[in-house]
């Protein structure tokens, strides 16, 4: 049996491109449920005064190595087990420990991918942005010196070429750990509500932040590529000069939008006005023509009733033919 951990950073989605293209039934699985009932208690236990984003690496000095493994030697009769848990890679030596039959995918991405979709998803808070970035930075590390010291039980790959180049992923997987995962019917898996000016913004907090940027260098110079271009190393500064074009136009698009909207507002402001006005035009023929109807029923009853007008009527009614 194969076991295959999926770990990545934090905010990104690479846990959504697991559950769409390598999750089989796994999730159903009593077992898979349990790994991350396990792993969070783990994190809580050994870290229980900071939150999600300021947990750190750390070890677990065997305390835990007896349930881990067990809950892996119940899956053991089958052919594959999926587990994606974003904790998982502040304990990853732990799991390799758990069983030699674990496997790990590890999905990085630049820290402007991370960040922009910290921001997107909060409101914007100076030192909430320092902890992200930090979260950031310490999770790949722990990615990366892991990755390094365990090449044959791991794949490192970068989750946004993973995401425009699925098929590649799935091959590389099946290549890597001779396992036989379908390919999925899309190459392609398209994050939700991507946005460039998100980007843009992580990417000038992280102008002058050397830390992430030589980590990020180091990082996917030693992963795997699934895209056939030559991997070009480029500073965060002309990461960020290549998003300028792609923003302008997203910003011009939006001020469109906008424009767009503000004219439809008046013109539906406009109609309701005409609107407005033909029921006031309405109501007055309405009331007018009840008015009038009104008036003609007062005029029939007393013509109706008039004695003069009544004799008029017989006399006119007992004149002999002609």
């Amino acid at each position: 049996m194969t076991i295959i951990i999926c770990s990545g950073p934090l905010f990104t989605d690479w846990k959504d491109l697991h559950d769409q293209i390598l999750l089989t039934d796994s999730v159903g699985h009593g077992t898979y449920e349990e790994l991350s009932e396990l792993n969070t208690k783990i994190c809580k236990e050994q870290m229980p005064e900071a939150d999600l984003v300021g947990w750190k690496p750390f070890s677990t000095d065997g305390a835990y190595d007896q349930e881990a493994t067990q809950l892996l030697e119940c899956v053991s009769a089958e052919p594959l087990l999926t587990w994606a848990d974003p904790n998982s890679s502040l304990i990853l030596n732990f799991w390799c420990k758990a069983s030699e039959e674990t496997r790990f995918i590890l999905f990085y991405s630049s820290p402007e991918y991370a960040l922009s979709h910290y921001i997107r998803k909060h409101t914007f808070d100076a030192s909430a942005i320092k902890s992200a970035i930090e979260a950031w930075t310490v999770r790949t590390r722990a990615m990366l010196t892991f990755f390094l010291v365990n090449r044959n039980r791991c794949l490192l790959l970068d989750v946004q070429s993973a995401m425009t180049n699925t098929d590649k992923l799935v091959r590389a997987i099946n290549e890597a750990f001779s396992t036989a995962i379908a390919e999925p019917n899309q190459k392609g898996y398209q994050s939700p509500k991507e946005s460039v000016l998100h980007e843009y913004l992580a990417a000038t907090l992280l102008a002058n932040d050397a830390l992430a940027s030589e980590l990020y260098d180091e990082i996917r110079s030693t992963a795997t590529r699934l895209d056939d271009d030559r991997l070009v190393l480029r500073d965060i500064q002309t990461r960020t000069e290549l998003l300028i074009p792609d923003f302008l136009w997203r910003s011009n698009q939006q001020e469109q939008v906008e424009k767009d909207l503000n004219k439809t507002t008046d013109d539906l402001n406009m109609m309701e006005l005409q609107l407005h006005q033909t029921q006031n035009e309405l109501e007055f023929y309405y009331f007018k023509e009840r008015d009038t109807a009104a008036l003609n029923e007062k005029y029939v009853e007393f013509l109706n009733q008039n004695p003069v007008l009544k004799l008029a009527r017989l006399a006119r009614l007992n004149e002999p033919s002609e």
